[in-house]
């Protein structure tokens, strides 16, 4: 039977009314997503301050025990190798300081888009060496092994020195950081696709699927709450890295395999001299 016009009416109010309602109903969970959302963030950042608090405390109360030792009393009468111990904990304390302050400094220049980068042909030998040099320390405290793979006919990079640096080092301490006693941890460096490969091959836990998917995100330090408590970090590292990295045209991920550890890579331009630039890209003549 055909639907009179006053059934028509009523059918379009009942479903003008039916729509009103389900718009109410997607705007309310928006809302509450949204709220959720902002209400997660609050705790992460109070979280994080929280954290920035004990990583900064931590060196600077041992800046401020050895300082107040070496004036206690006269230091011509502190044993020459007590002295050292002091002055190397001062120094070692205060780098750490600078390097999380770095951190922070980074990520505000990174979100306000300030952060300048000096794009230079890059031996990547070059800072691999002294990175891993620098770092040798680091690694024989825990008795593991560093092993650097760079092939002597590697390409320079196109990217900046500091920054550059920065992300390895990242990426070398948190091997260092997460991976056991005794554990291997290798660096390679490989041309592939017209890229600069660098690949971080670590022996630590494998990371789970939840935390690849949020490792990169600034102020998020995965793991269980007994690694957390173990393992000192602001949460910074990973994310600095990546912005890092983009900003340079290259990419950045990280590669787990059951049993074998993880592998975080990151590539980076290769640098092409105006000659080279030249010929295979040729000016044409108007």
């Amino acid at each position: 039977q055909p639907y009179s016009g006053e059934d028509i009416k009523r059918i379009l109010t009942a479903t003008g009314r039916v729509s009103v309602e389900l718009e109410n109903a997607r705007l309310y969970a928006q809302e509450l997503s949204v709220r959720m959302e902002l209400q997660r963030q609050d705790e992460q950042k109070t979280e994080f301050l929280h954290h920035v608090a004990h990583e900064l405390k931590t060196p600077l109360t041992a800046i401020i025990s050895s300082s107040e030792l070496m004036t206690a009393e006269d230091i011509v009468n502190i044993p020459i190798e007590q002295r050292e111990r002091l002055l190397n904990n001062i120094n070692r304390s205060a780098w750490l300081m600078d390097r999380k302050v770095g951190e922070l400094l980074d990520l505000a220049r990174i979100q306000i888009g300030r952060l300048e980068l000096n794009l230079v042909p890059l031996d990547v030998a070059d800072i691999i060496d002294d990175l891993t040099s620098q770092l040798s320390s680091l690694f024989k405290n825990k008795e593991q092994s560093l092993e650097a793979i760079i092939p002597i006919s590697l390409p320079k990079a196109k990217a900046d020195r500091e920054r550059t640096t920065e992300v390895i080092l990242n990426l070398l301490s948190n091997a260092n950081k997460f991976s056991p006693a005794g554990g291997h941890i290798a660096i390679i460096a490989s041309e592939k696709d017209n890229m600069i490969l660098f690949e971080v091959k670590d022996s630590a836990p494998t990371i789970s699927e939840t935390d690849r998917e949020r490792i990169f995100n600034a102020y998020y330090r995965g793991g269980s709450n007994e690694e957390q408590q173990r393992v000192s970090g602001l949460g910074l590292g990973l994310a600095i890295s990546k912005s890092l990295v983009e900003l340079q045209q290259g990419e950045i991920g990280v590669v787990c395999e059951e049993g074998r550890g993880n592998t975080f890579y990151f590539t980076l331009p290769i640098w092409i001299d105006a000659e080279k630039s030249m010929e295979t890209n040729p000016v044409k003549e108007r």
